[in-house]
């Protein structure tokens, strides 16, 4: 009989069962939080189990749950996430080293984009009234290119998909969170006053918590277009309901028109039996929402004039943001400035990741991003993964819904200004550099 087919042994599923038991315990401690020395015990017994006797698997599946520690607090603008960065920088640069090729390094086209978008601020630098403000945001740049540039060696084309299923397995984790958090909350979350104050998170506010689960919904539309088995399909199916379901409660407006905007472009992009599945999902996402008071909700935010504030608000800082590049505009105030500006934007973000951008970088940083957007674009169009014209335009289509509805959304909102939701997009970046049709990489 073939041996990977015979039954585990005694010995082997005593191994799973105290690995389970492991991670029961540590779901347990992340569930309760730090109350008593008991949960403490039951954290570093847990995490003993786990090391002693849990299965090993291959590093690079460890990407998948990776972005599970961005779920944790800022503790003076560090995460437990940080610890973890130079990690995945000395396995890339290990893996780099093996292959004997210089091409490995691959710094043309978005790796060169990602070295751009590190020099851009650096001019603002001589500006700054804090250099240690501007550094503390500038090791934020550090990190995304130092992720995006690592993640792309640590998987081959073959096993790039991984990097897609983090999207997914980080919704659900948000979703069971949020819906910890709103348990027994009952009908205080019907009221668009306690939304916030319920549903805030202690690594997020209620709007970004939203734009991850965007990020996780169109992540699981783009691995089920990849992969047809109707197991899997299941899976996402079910994993995408949790987090719409999660969705719907945050009730933000600018996520769910983003959301609306990934679907059309599916609707327009796609065509035959596709167009008509893509029109469906519409309409079942519609009714599901209609029928869930979280979705009323979320409806009448639209209406409702007491809701216009905020977009007030919103042209408030666009006009403040605009005036403050205006007034340096070739290499901008400097990163993390604003509290020092002495007008009434202080400290608050623009909420448009362009402004942002031209009010803390000037015009070198708005070309750079205008770039970086143009490159994101081109690798939507590039993409290439069966070599089935019909099937890789239908991946493309996807593509292109999940980047404009991420870009369309921080154009409201401090989005792509925000650890949480720029790290899990740059996991589907890097899977979008690995199937470049244009580019023959280094085995």
């Amino acid at each position: 009989m073939d041996p990977t087919l015979a039954p585990p042994s005694a010995s082997s599923r005593t191994r799973w069962l105290l690995a389970l038991c492991g991670f029961a315990l540590i779901a347990f401690f992340a569930w309760s939080g730090v109350t008593s020395k008991g949960l403490v015990m039951a954290l570093a017994a847990g995490a003993l189990f786990l090391v002693r006797f849990a299965p090993r698997i291959p590093g690079h599946m460890l990407l998948v749950f990776v972005p599970l520690l961005l779920l944790t607090p800022n503790f003076a603008g560090w995460r437990y996430f940080d610890a973890l960065v130079p990690v995945i920088v000395i396995a890339a640069w290990a893996a780099t080293l093996r292959v004997g090729d210089r091409r490995a390094f691959e710094l043309h086209g978005p790796g060169l984009v990602a070295l751009a978008i590190l020099v851009a601020p650096l001019p603002g630098l001589v500006r700054a009234e804090s250099p240690a403000s501007f550094l503390g945001s500038y090791k934020e740049l550090l990190v995304y290119a130092m992720v995006f540039l690592s993640l792309r060696r640590l998987v081959t084309r073959r096993t790039s998909i991984l990097l897609l299923w983090a999207l997914p397995v980080l919704g659900l984790a948000i979703a069971l969170e949020l819906f910890a958090k709103t348990h027994g909350v009952g009908g205080l979350l019907a009221r668009s006053g306690f939304r916030t104050f319920y549903t805030d998170l202690v690594w997020g506010s209620s709007n970004l918590i939203a734009s991850v689960l965007l990020i996780s919904l169109c992540g699981t539309a783009l691995i089920a277009t990849l992969d047809s088995r109707p197991w899997v399909r299941l899976l996402l199916l079910a994993s995408g309901a949790v987090s719409l379901e999660a969705f719907l409660i945050l009730s933000s407006r600018s996520a769910a028109v983003a959301l609306v905007v990934f679907l059309l472009v599916l609707v327009f992009g796609l065509g035959g039996r596709f167009r008509l599945a893509a029109s469906g999902t519409i309409i079942a996402v519609v009714a599901a929402g209609l029928s869930l008071s979280s979705g009323r909700l979320l409806v009448s935010r639209f209406a409702d004039p007491a809701e216009y504030a905020s977009w007030a608000e919103r042209q408030h800082l666009w006009a403040g943001a605009w005036s403050r590049f205006l007034e340096h505009p070739w290499i901008g105030i400097g990163l993390n400035q604003g509290r020092l500006q002495g007008d009434l934007m202080a400290s608050a973000r623009a909420h448009n990741w362009l402004l942002d951008t031209l009010m803390e970088q000037g015009m070198i940083g708005g070309i750079v991003l205008l770039i970086a957007v143009a490159a994101l674009s081109r690798l939507c169009w590039r993409v290439e993964v069966t070599g089935d014209p019909g099937s890789d335009h239908r991946v493309r289509v996807v593509c292109y819904a999940f980047v404009a509805a991420v870009i369309l959304q921080s154009m409201v909102e401090p989005t792509l200004l925000s650890y949480i939701v720029t790290l899990p997009f740059l996991w589907f970046i890097a899977w979008l550099t690995m199937h470049d049709r244009t580019v023959t990489r280094a085995t």
